[in-house]
């Protein structure tokens, strides 16, 4: 019994410490520059899909930081569907439906 209790309590500190690393990372000055970039390039597209952009700009350095967003979320989006973060917390970290997976 004493090995389970530990072992769920690993379990939730390793939640917190991958929720907090994503926090830490989505907030890092590297981040919110990419952000910034990633969405003034995509107004610069607003009539093509990510996957014209793709084509036309796969080598491009201007749209970097729209692939850098992009791995962040999903990755987030793969943590939260693996319960590998705490979800409570998944919300300020981008859209509301990334937070929407079944408990």
């Amino acid at each position: 019994m004493g090995a389970a209790a530990a072992w769920l309590a690993g379990l939730q500190a390793n939640r917190w410490n991958q929720t907090l690393e994503l926090h830490r990372e989505f907030n890092t000055e590297e981040m919110t520059k990419s952000r910034d970039t990633a969405l003034a390039f995509l107004r610069n597209q607003p009539q093509k899909t990510y996957q014209q952009i793709a084509e036309e700009h796969q080598f491009d350095a201007s749209a970097l930081p729209v692939w850098d967003i992009m791995r962040f979320y999903q990755r987030l989006t793969v943590m939260t569907k693996h319960r590998q973060v705490v979800r409570k917390q998944v919300p300020n970290l981008g859209p509301p439906d990334i937070a929407s997976f079944p408990n």
